[in-house]
């Protein structure tokens, strides 16, 4: 347990009792619920803690930014900046599980009892279990994966200068598999990148190809229908090849296998499948529902318990998923919190 900062606390009598809210996950809806419990008229005996595996906030929504050499610093913003002159202490740990029954939160270093506790630990990769894929793909979820992808991008352009023919059609053969905003945007990145990677070490761009597949229908299922024919047209535009109603079934060192079609490619980047964070899983008292996420009542409180909330992407609600809606949550949580 690695104590960053603690909060302003405010003058207590001896005889208040500490009122504690823990906050496990620092993504938009911790941040979100710890930042609105810090400016509410909360009792001078209540504390918030938020506790997080990193000592930074990752702006998820601009890490294509990173693969096209922007600094990790524009999508990272430090604990300490985010709450400093808050109530908010700040605990660098990993949260792990929970002991429901004795009203504490487990950590890799520590043990946190709590009187209200706010669970926003996210998702996590899924790859539904098809052959290859975490061996050989190239995830899109955090700063590290977007700093590897981006020396990737550099490496390809550096094996598209010698070799053969074939070798030089198989290393610029870039495939992005997911049609959802992440994917999206990482493809138009990725296609305005390379060319420019290519311009500049005198490559013949006749060699760089970059796909996006979809296993559904369309892209970006969840915004408008125009909305996403604009977007394929615009990426169509740039020079990526759309694949729509393809779903990837295996991939090998240097191999992939869409439904029937066999393609040889050496840079896979998954972007279309997450869970719930495998901690809900190792609580017990929780219930899930089909999809694995944690069913919640009204208040997202975890069904059947109080004063244990769920935010974010794991809560089975409506639209959870989305920085959006975590950030509805983690307020929502907030005010219930203040009010009792």
């Amino acid at each position: 347990m690695k104590i960053i900062f603690n909060g302003v606390i405010e003058t207590q009598t001896m005889n208040d009792q500490e009122i504690k809210i823990v906050i496990a996950g620092a993504g938009f809806g911790g941040v979100r619920c710890a930042l609105d419990l810090s400016r509410a008229r909360l009792p001078k005996n209540a504390s918030i803690t938020l506790v997080n595996q990193s000592p930074h906030f990752e702006f998820t929504p601009s890490l294509y930014r990173i693969v096209a050499g922007a600094s990790p610093a524009e999508v990272c913003v430090p604990m300490y900046d985010i709450f400093k002159q808050s109530r908010v202490s700040f605990v660098e740990d990993a949260i792990v599980g929970a002991d429901i029954s004795a009203r504490t939160l487990i950590g890799s270093s520590g043990a946190y009892s709590y009187d209200y506790a706010v669970l926003a630990l996210g998702g996590e990769i899924n790859y539904f279990g098809i052959p290859g894929l975490q061996e050989f793909a190239y995830p899109f979820r955090s700063i590290n994966n977007a700093l590897v992808l981006a020396r990737r991008l550099h490496q390809i352009t550096t094996q598209c200068i010698t070799g053969s023919k074939d070798a030089k059609v198989c290393n610029g053969h870039i495939i992005v598999v997911g049609g959802g905003p992440s994917g999206v945007e990482l493809a138009a990145k990725i296609a305005l990148w390379s060319r420019t990677l290519f311009k500049q070490h005198r490559v013949d761009p006749s060699f760089l190809t970059i796909d996006l597949c979809e296993a559904g229908p369309r892209l970006l299922s969840m915004m408008h229908k125009e909305v996403a024919r604009k977007v394929q047209n615009r990426l169509q535009s740039m020079g990526v090849n759309i694949f729509l109603n393809r779903r990837l079934v295996k991939e090998d060192i240097d191999k992939v296998y869409i439904n029937d079609m066999e393609s040889r490619a050496k840079t896979v980047v998954w972007t279309a499948g997450t869970q719930p964070n495998q901690v809900y899983r190792n609580i017990q008292g929780l219930q899930f529902d089909k999809k694995g996420k944690v069913l919640v009542n009204e208040y997202l409180e975890a069904k059947g318990l109080n004063n244990f909330f769920v935010v974010g992407d794991a809560a089975s609600t409506s639209h959870s998923g989305t920085a959006q809606t975590a950030l509805y949550d983690g307020g929502f949580a907030a005010r219930v919190i203040a009010s009792r």
